[in-house]
């Protein structure tokens, strides 16, 4: 059976969706990570949406590092390469 851990690492250098405890979705490649589920990506956006009208946002932020503790799920939306 396979651990959170062994997902992450079949996910490298794959494009992930990350969702927050505030609700907030960050998209990037994933880069390195630790057992606590600190985040390292690479080419981060932060994806707004607007409930009211429907309207989604993206704000480009580079390389991030989202703590473990904020994140709720992590979605790979990359087909693996190979």
């Amino acid at each position: 059976m396979a651990t959170p851990l062994d997902i992450l690492e079949e996910n490298l250098n794959q494009t992930i969706l990350v969702t927050l405890k505030t609700g907030t979705w960050i998209r990037g490649v994933l880069k390195s990570y630790d057992k606590y589920l600190n985040l390292v990506l690479e080419k981060g956006e932060e994806i707004i949406s607007n409930s009211e009208n429907e309207d989604i946002n993206i704000r480009k932020l580079g390389d991030v590092i989202v703590r473990g503790d904020t994140v709720v799920s992590i979605s790979a939306i990359e087909k693996k390469k190979g």
